[in-house]
C-alpha cells in the first residue's frame, strides 16, 4: 500500500521515493569525507562503461557484425537487463545500439556524459589534456557507440558552455576536442559505412517521427492535464496520459510530484548554481568543473530520465556533493 501512496505501482513507487529523497542524503558522507582518489574513481567507472559499450558495439555492428554478433552479445546481456525490458537489441536503420555493462544505452550513455564533460573540464583547468587524450577519445566513442542522441548534444552543450565560458578555456579545449573529434572520426569511418549512418542523422529533422514522439502527450482536456499537474499521482489517477506517455524525464516528474512538490524538488536540484553564482572567483574556479558536470547531469532530463536511475544517482549527486563540499570547507578555512 505504501508504494501506492509514493509513486502508483508497487515495487517501483518505493524505489522511485528512495531515488529522489534518500539518495541525496549521500550528499552529507561526500562533504564529511575528503576522498582524494574520487575523481579517478569516478573516470574509472566511466572507462571502464565506455569501453564496454564499444565492444558491444565493435562485434554487434563490424565483426563478425549482423545476427553472429547479436547471439555473441546476447547471454551477457541478458543477465545485466531486467527481464521486463524489450529493447534487448536496439537499433537504428542498420546499426545496433550499445547498452553496456548497465544494460541499457541510455543509462550507460547518462553516466558518460557526465564523466566526459568532467574528464574535459577537469582536464583543461588542470594542465592534463594531453595526458587524458586516451581515456577522452575512449569516453567519447562510447557516447557515440550509444547512438543516443539526446545525451551526445547534452555533452556538446556543457563542453560548448565551459569552453566559451573563457579564451583561456576555448584555446586550451579547442585542440583537445579538435584531435578526439579527428581520431574518432578515422576510427568510425574506416570500420563502417558512413551511409550506415544515415538514419541516425535521420532523428535530427523536427518534422520527423522523433521530435513528434517527444512532444506527445497523450489525449487530453486542458482541465485534465492542469488538474493532473496539481496533484501529481498521474499513474495512479490516470486523470491524465501525460506522466505515462511523455518523453521528457522533467514533464514525468511533474506529473509524479504534483506541481507543489516539484517546485520544491527542482529549487532543491539548482541550490549548486545559485551557491555557484554567490560564491567568490577562487571558489567559482575550483567548483567550475564540478558545476558543469553536474549541468550535464540536469540537461539529460530533457528526455529520457535515465538520471534518476540506480546506474546514476549515485554518480550525480556526488557532484552535487562535490560542490557543497568546496564551498563549506574552504569557506571554514
Amino acid at each position: 500500500m505504501g508504494g501506492l501512496v509514493i509513486y502508483g505501482s508497487f515495487i517501483t513507487p518505493a524505489r522511485s521515493f528512495i531515488f529522489y529523497y534518500v539518495v541525496p542524503i549521500f550528499i552529507i558522507a561526500i562533504i564529511q569525507n575528503n576522498l582524494k582518489h574520487l575523481d579517478k574513481i569516478i573516470i574509472f567507472i566511466g572507462s571502464v562503461i565506455s569501453l564496454s559499450c564499444v565492444v558491444q558495439f565493435f562485434i554487434c555492428n563490424i565483426f563478425p557484425g549482423g545476427i553472429f554478433g547479436v547471439e555473441i552479445i546476447r547471454p551477457f546481456l541478458f543477465q545485466l537487463m531486467h527481464s521486463d525490458q524489450v529493447e534487448v537489441f536496439a537499433k537504428i536503420g542498420p546499426l545496433f545500439r550499445a547498452h553496456g555493462i548497465t544494460g541499457h544505452y541510455h543509462d550507460s550513455a547518462n553516466i558518460i556524459v557526465m564523466v566526459l564533460v568532467f574528464l574535459v573540464s577537469n582536464s583543461i583547468q588542470n594542465r592534463k589534456s594531453l595526458i587524458n587524450l586516451i581515456p577522452v577519445m575512449l569516453l567519447s566513442l562510447g557516447l557515440i557507440s550509444t547512438l543516443s542522441l539526446s545525451n551526445i548534444f547534452c555533452a556538446i552543450f556543457s563542453i560548448a558552455i565551459f569552453t566559451f565560458s573563457s579564451f583561456k578555456n576555448f584555446s586550451k579545449t579547442f585542440p583537445l576536442l579538435s584531435l578526439t573529434s579527428i581520431m574518432c572520426f578515422f576510427l568510425i569511418s574506416n570500420s563502417l559505412e558512413v551511409k550506415n549512418f544515415d538514419e541516425v542523422f535521420v532523428q535530427l529533422d523536427p518534422s520527423g517521427d522523433k521530435f513528434k514522439a517527444m512532444g506527445n502527450t497523450g489525449d487530453n482536456t486542458f482541465f485534465e492535464a492542469v488538474t493532473s499537474m496539481i496533484i501529481g499521482y498521474d499513474r495512479v489517477s490516470r486523470i491524465s496520459q501525460i506522466g505515462t506517455i511523455s518523453e521528457s524525464a522533467l514533464i514525468v516528474l511533474l506529473y509524479e510530484m504534483g506541481l507543489f512538490t516539484f517546485a520544491l524538488y527542482f529549487l532543491f536540484l539548482l541550490f549548486p548554481i545559485y551557491i555557484f553564482y554567490k560564491s567568490s572567483k577562487i571558489l567559482k574556479y575550483l567548483m567550475w568543473p564540478y558545476l558543469i558536470t553536474y549541468f550535464s547531469g540536469l540537461t539529460t532530463l530533457v528526455h529520457y530520465g535515465s538520471l534518476f536511475r540506480s546506474t546514476s544517482i549515485f554518480m550525480f549527486f556526488l557532484f552535487y556533493g562535490r560542490i557543497l563540499q568546496i564551498y563549506l570547507h574552504k569557506n571554514k578555512g
